[in-house]
């Protein structure tokens, strides 16, 4: 029982649950035989990079990285990342469209404000020069929201087609994003009252250099410098390579066990093993450090205890479940079992070896 109660402790420290990995993984292989191979390779290639950007994402947050990066490219008048075949502003709305039936009620505003700042967001950048900025403000929520991150996004053209979007943790209160908004685009009009759904509908057009943007905001000065953490991550990439050839929770928590390390939070480990598979079972088997972290979700809207940076996390995935026991596809997150059959984790683990 001891033993049971721990590995539940543990299991909460995951906030990345590596068995959404698996499932992407084991529908991907299905799909093979009934695929062109350049199609399949190319599917391949996208989940991989899916993964690998969302643990690198996870390492990141645990580690209260200073920085995010997500590269778009502009088609068709719509921004498109390199991990989806489809316009981001569908998973944001997708994302909108799932809470809006399981989420907080408290935050409806909130994310339909967020869909249409992405969409006047992607239309500036679609019309506007190659030295155009939009800056895209994310307060955290009020009280009772999901959404405790406080944060701004800094979109930037490089050419005629290519966006990178920064994001910077900030410690600015609702009055002090508002002071530094209207001195980045005094175009912007006066509310009645400042809140999150405010900042996040309005996204700000300028042609400020970068530095001088970072420099209004307050940013967290706990926060890890981004080339220290690319370094963390370039010392667990023998590990990410192994997730990424097979995910399992094994892999996952020696990957974030090593990152610690790398960081300072775990004692240095002096290893003299044969192998790689080895080592990993050896970082696997230490406690893993729990940390409250905010991006994602686990579980359905009974289970969510997470904070969100962004409503579109609740709409990325092309095919969020299918049971392979009687073939229910569900449209959004679900818990830890099958929303029809009740077919639980462990379960769907055999059933799905046997397919």
């Amino acid at each position: 029982m001891l033993e049971r109660c721990l590995a539940q402790v543990e299991r909460k420290a995951l906030a990345y649950d590596p068995y959404f990995d698996v499932i992407a993984y084991r529908n991907l292989a299905r799909s093979q035989a009934s695929l062109p191979p350049y199609e399949y390779e190319r599917r391949k290639n996208q989940l991989y990079l899916r993964t690998k950007h969302n643990l690198e994402t996870e390492i990141g947050e645990r580690l209260k990285v200073e920085i995010s990066q997500v590269n778009y490219r502009l088609l068709d008048s719509k921004l498109i990342s390199e991990e989806h075949d489809e316009p981001f502003e569908e998973i944001v709305r997708r994302g909108r469209n799932w809470r809006l039936r399981n989420g907080n009620p408290i935050d409806s505003n909130r994310e339909q404000a967020e869909l249409e700042g992405f969409q006047k967001a992607q239309k500036i950048l679609a019309e506007s020069t190659p030295d155009t900025k939009v800056v895209l403000i994310s307060p955290r929520g009020s009280d009772g929201s999901d959404y405790k991150h406080n944060f701004f996004d800094i979109y930037e053209k490089d050419g005629a087609e290519v966006i990178t979007m920064s994001r910077y943790v900030s410690r600015n209160t609702y009055q002090d994003f508002w002071e530094q908004a209207q001195k980045i685009d005094p175009s912007l009009p006066t509310p009645i009252g400042l809140s999150d759904a405010f900042f996040l509908t309005h996204p700000l057009m300028t042609l400020l250099p970068k530095e001088k943007i970072l420099a209004m905001f307050t940013r967290d000065p706990k926060i890890l410098d981004f080339d220290k953490y690319r370094k963390i991550i370039e010392g667990c990439q023998a590990f990410i390579k192994n997730y990424l050839r097979s995910p399992s929770e094994n892999t996952y928590k020696a990957i974030i066990n090593l990152a610690d390390e790398l960081a300072g939070y775990r004692q240095r480990l002096d290893l003299k093993l044969a192998n790689i598979d080895s080592i990993i079972d050896h970082y696997a088997a230490q406690t893993v450090r729990t940390v409250a972290t905010g991006c994602g979700f686990s579980g359905n809207s009974k289970s969510y205890n997470r904070s969100p940076w962004s409503v579109a996390e609740f709409g990325q995935g092309q095919e969020w479940f299918t049971c392979p026991k009687c073939q229910y596809k569900a449209s959004g997150p679900v818990g830890d079992s099958c929303p029809n059959c009740h077919l639980t984790k462990e379960e769907y683990a055999k059933e799905a070896a046997v397919c």
